[in-house]
């Protein structure tokens, strides 16, 4: 019986001194831990790098809002390496009617990025520290989120001269053509690339003739950037922005043969 008193009072102190431990080192590490209130700091931070929509101003092709969360991920990740390189931020800085693109965010907050002609043409602008790859990359992916139907369709609405060529003709599209030649641009589909290639009919043995959209009234003043240039085939047609330092090429399903000009046999 003694034995077993013993043998409980050493359980009892064991676990006394275990309890004593504890309580010090809990002590000894934590005394200095305290709670920061940074909820509305982590909350600021989430808001402001959760963009909800950019719009895009080109002088040639207009306005374009993008909402779509998977396109507004792909801009801010060029944004973002972008803002890596302190040179090309503060060189898209600059205030400029030819292109500004605005990225809204969450709680308000807008950051705008500019971009001039000189930007894109002048080397003497940039050095080693500033590749112009950079800045050229930039400008033809906000381009080519307007090669879609509907844009093409705008640019062609305000233009001044559209010239149409086939079979060693050339004649500019009569005024109450316009809105018809605008109507198919406006209702083409664009084609898979596999399409491009796979259907026999997309040869150049089909090409019909040519379409060039101007925007500048006077030729003399003419720029690549105010000139959109279509070849056109059977039943398809290819478009390519002058402005484009890339030269790339957009192919869409549609027939604008009808618009070309023609040899009238005589009777």
């Amino acid at each position: 019986m003694n034995r077993l008193l013993s043998i409980m009072l050493l359980i009892v102190l064991i676990t006394m001194g275990i309890f004593a431990v504890n309580m010090y080192t809990d002590y000894y590490f934590f005394k200095e831990v305290k709670v920061i209130n940074d909820k509305e700091e982590v909350l600021q931070k989430a808001t402001h790098s959760l963009p909800v929509q950019a719009v895009i101003d080109h002088q040639n092709w207009g306005t374009l809002q993008i909402d779509d969360e998977a396109r507004l991920y792909e801009l801010t990740s060029f944004l973002d390496k972008l803002e890596q390189q302190k040179m090309a931020v503060d060189m898209l800085k600059t205030e400029s009617d030819f292109l500004m693109c605005t990225v809204i965010y969450l709680n308000g907050t807008q950051k705008k990025y500019f971009m001039n002609e000189a930007l894109l043409k002048n080397d003497s602008l940039f050095d080693e520290s500033y590749p112009k790859s950079t800045v050229i990359a930039f400008y033809t992916y906000l381009l080519s989120l307007f090669y879609t139907p509907e844009s093409i369709a705008t640019f062609a609405s305000k233009s001044s001269e559209i010239t149409l060529k086939a079979t060693g003709l050339k004649q500019t599209l009569a005024l109450e053509q316009k809105k018809s030649f605008i109507r198919t641009l406006q209702t083409a589909k664009e084609l898979p690339s596999h399409q491009r290639w796979n259907d026999s009919e997309h040869s150049l043995s089909d090409e019909a003739g040519f379409v060039t959209i101007y925007q500048d009234k006077q030729p003399a003043t003419r720029k690549s950037e105010d000139i959109i240039q279509i070849t056109v085939f059977k039943k398809y047609y290819v478009i390519r922005y002058l402005g484009d330092p890339n030269g790339n090429a957009i192919y869409f399903a549609g027939d604008l043969t009808t618009f070309l000009p023609v040899v009238h046999k005589e009777s």
